[in-house]
């Protein structure tokens, strides 16, 4: 992928009625584009620059402009075309903007993404050896990262981790759940958006008044990919999709909690939520929502697989209405248990009371704090769950035995 970073340049001049950009220095030079200054193209058109008029009286200047700057055809984003007209004593610059939209999202949302194929789907719930979050769905050279830790993490662990599978240098989603500084501070400063070409990123599409949130923002748009928030997905707007169909068998899927309009002041139920299936199978991603979102989610879920705790397994998530509605087989839980405190973590997660309700569906429960990474392995069919320290369930852990109560009804 070609990025083309602009700096120090000046507009000279006034946006025509019919789209040209004309130098006001109308007596002397004529600077003009032909064509549009803002256009928009699929990755499936080819690029043809309309070129300039550069007069002067009679005499046509365009041996006196330089053109520089690149249009990556293949790859979504924005690009800059930069006109520059040196003459005797005048210089003047010119600028044409063209973003590239991904044919996919902007005319067809059952189209394949993916060119290649996998024969197994891997997700790794990554032990950030702290709170937080973060998640990488993996499909031969096709990856999605869910939220990346705090600022700290994402740095010195995600990006490592991710390193050995993001081979290709490029993600092709992103997907921060929500403004809480331990899901998406990984993507700033030298995280994730440093150390990876990011195609799209799938986030809460509100501001914080936080500073790891200017951060975000300003890494965000340096990223030039292209951004949707969970309520353009939903509608369909801005060239954003609903579902990602990765592979004819693979899918991922928004699902709408209600709250994708960022006004609730608890940012947890402003989470974004992904369903993901592959073949038979389907595994359920809720960030930090709770319960008003989940009861919201009923109309949208069923039967799923393999769930991951919500909010860590926080006694506000994973309400008895919503595990009666997804009944999964398995369930992960990323939670950090310290070495020192006697191995809580300071909000005591998992909570019994959201223990007492998983244990309902399964005993299949696992914890990257017991398991270390945790690594799943799909064929469509069926799967398998393994832990990078160990497979232990979370009911057989040392750890539940000193500060948990395996429920007895």
């Amino acid at each position: 992928m070609k990025k083309v970073f602009i700096f120090g340049l000046m507009f000279v001049g006034m946006l025509s009625l019919t789209g040209c950009l004309r130098t006001t220095n109308t007596d002397t030079i004529d600077f003009i584009l032909n064509g549009d200054v803002f256009i928009e193209m699929t990755t499936e058109e080819i690029y043809t620059e309309p070129g300039f008029i550069a007069t002067k009286g009679g005499i046509n200047l365009q041996n006196y402009v330089a053109v520089s700057g690149e249009v990556d055809e293949d790859t979504p984003g924005k690009y800059y075309i930069n006109y520059v007209l040196n003459y005797e004593e005048t210089v003047m610059n010119l600028i044409r903007s063209i973003t590239v939209v991904d044919a996919y999202d902007a005319n067809d949302p059952d189209r394949i993404l993916y060119d290649g194929s996998c024969e197994n789907v891997e997700i790794h719930y990554i032990d950030l050896d702290a709170m937080g979050d973060s998640t990488l769905i993996d499909c031969g050279d096709y990856e999605i990262v869910i939220d990346a830790g705090t600022t700290g993490v994402g740095r010195d662990l995600v990006v490592p981790y991710l390193q050995d599978y993001v081979t290709d240098g490029i993600i092709e989603l992103v997907i921060a759940t929500h403004p809480d500084f331990d899901h998406f501070g990984g993507f700033t400063g030298d995280g994730v958006f440093s150390a990876f070409i990011v195609e799209r990123i799938l986030d809460f599409g509100y501001e914080k008044d936080t500073n790891i949130y200017d951060d975000y923002e300003l890494d965000r748009f340096l990223e030039e990919a292209i951004v949707c928030s969970g309520s353009e997905a939903l509608a369909g707007l801005e060239g954003c999709q609903p579902y990602y169909t990765i592979t004819e068998d693979l899918v991922l899927t928004v699902i709408d909690t209600g709250f994708y309009d960022g006004l609730d002041s608890n940012h947890n139920e402003n989470s974004i939520v992904v369903l993901l299936q592959h073949g038979d199978l389907s595994f359920l991603f809720t960030g930090d929502a709770e319960f008003e979102a989940e009861e919201h989610m009923i109309d949208s879920l069923e039967h799923v697989d393999v769930y991951k705790a919500g909010h860590h397994g926080s006694k506000t998530a994973n309400s008895e209405i919503f595990l009666a509605d997804i009944t999964p087989e398995d369930i992960i839980i990323s939670v950090h248990f310290p070495d020192d405190d006697d191995g809580e973590n300071q909000y005591s997660i998992p909570q019994q009371e959201a223990i007492d309700r998983l244990f309902g569906y399964t005993d299949n429960i696992y914890a990257t704090g017991v398991n270390g990474h945790i690594v799943l392995v799909s064929n469509g069919e069926t799967y398998s769950i393994t832990g990078s320290e160990n497979s232990t369930l979370l009911k057989d852990s040392l750890w539940f035995a000193e500060h948990r109560v395996y429920p007895t009804e």
